[in-house]
């Protein structure tokens, strides 16, 4: 279970938002295969994602991680954002973090979509 109750993100909590996501993509996989095999209308993310209370929490926590590394130009942004991804074995979660803080750090300091 993820909780950040704000202030400093360190990358220990940093990673425990990165799971929660990471949880959060493999239900949704999961959940449309299963609603497929029986018929039913796929769910929406949005679904998945409403169920666990703490994804907008975890969402701020990405991004206060990005401010504190500001003011910081974008390749030193661009160096942060590679040691993170590139630190992952998992392809699955390389991409998913990938993903998220890309979309999360969008508009913080230089970083652009």
């Amino acid at each position: 279970m993820f909780t950040y109750k704000g202030g400093d993100v360190t990358r220990k909590k940093l990673e425990e938002a990165f799971d929660l996501f990471v949880q959060i993509e493999i239900d949704y996989k999961e959940s449309v295969k299963e609603a497929q095999l029986e018929g039913r209308r796929p769910p929406l993310f949005k679904e998945v994602e409403n169920i666990y209370s703490t994804v907008e929490t975890a969402y701020e926590a990405v991004k206060q991680f990005a401010r504190q590394i500001q003011p910081n130009d974008l390749s030193s942004m661009q160096r942060v954002f590679y040691d993170i991804v590139n630190s992952e074995d998992d392809p699955f979660r390389r991409t998913v973090i990938s993903d998220y803080l890309t979309i999360e750090w969008d508009g913080i300091g230089d970083w652009r979509k």
